[in-house]
Formats: structure tokens, C-alpha cells, sequence
């Protein structure tokens, strides 16, 4: 891994915020990245700590399969309060993730760069990329 290809991955300077949204808000934040796509498109959130499968063939606003969300391997609970970390941008409701903007109790941290060094240097060198399996299209 180099600084050039570090660079590459979080280019923007964007800055890490941590807030608490509800397991409901969650799967919507889920939804809204097919929201305003052309045909096929997708704004595909990359993600930490959860998965979820999605349909192909479902419709806009019900994309994500109901009762398949599990944060650390537990079935993600509507009205449970979660936290959640993502760059400021989003957090903001960038990219139409409005779900973002209706967190609480934001906090502003670090750099997505640093961020992202921080966890490199922290894994037992050289390190590999992780099992997929948190995101699963289903027909």
C-alpha cells in the first residue's frame, strides 16, 4: 500500500463523523442508494459491521430484503439506537443519503485518511483485503 494509492481511496479530505441513528434509519440510508440512479445505477455505501441482501428485481424504496440486516450478527433492531461513523459529506446528506441528516449526537473526528492509515498500520502486515459477504444481491 502506498500514500499515492491511500490518496486515491479517500481523496476529498473529508472529515469522520460519529452519530446515533435508529436501526430504521439505518435501512433507510440503505434504500437511498438506489434513490435517483439511472436505470441499473447505483451509489453503493461501503460498509463496516453489517450486511444485508438486496434484491435485483424489487423495486426502488424496497431494495433491501426485509429482516436481513444484522449489525455484528444480530438481527438489526428498528428502534434500537446504533453508531454509526461516516465522512462528513454523507453525513451531511450528500449524495441524497437524507437518512444522515436526521442522526443525533454528531461528533466530529479526524481525517478519512488518517482514519484509514490509523486502521493499516493497526493490522499485522501485509494484510489482505477481508471475506465479502456483508452485501448479498439476491434475485
Amino acid at each position: 500500500m502506498t500514500w499515492g494509492a491511500l490518496y486515491t481511496i479517500q481523496p476529498f479530505g473529508n472529515y469522520l463523523v460519529t452519530m446515533k441513528m435508529t436501526g430504521a434509519q439505518l435501512v433507510t440510508a440503505l434504500e437511498q442508494q438506489w434513490l435517483g440512479q439511472p436505470a441499473g445505477g447505483i451509489k453503493m455505501l461501503q460498509i463496516s459491521g453489517l450486511s444485508y441482501n438486496w434484491s435485483l428485481t424489487a423495486a426502488v424504496g424496497s431494495k433491501v430484503v426485509p429482516g436481513s440486516v444484522m449489525v455484528g450478527g444480530a438481527p438489526l433492531d428498528p428502534t434500537a439506537q446504533y453508531t454509526v461513523t461516516a465522512n462528513n459529506f454523507l453525513a451531511d446528506g450528500g449524495d441524497n443519503f437524507l437518512a444522515f441528516k436526521l442522526a443525533t449526537d454528531k461528533v466530529i473526528g479526524g481525517s478519512d485518511l488518517d482514519g484509514l492509515v490509523g486502521y493499516i498500520q493497526q493490522l499485522t502486515q501485509p494484510f489482505g483485503a477481508p471475506a465479502g459477504g456483508r452485501v448479498i444481491v439476491v434475485p
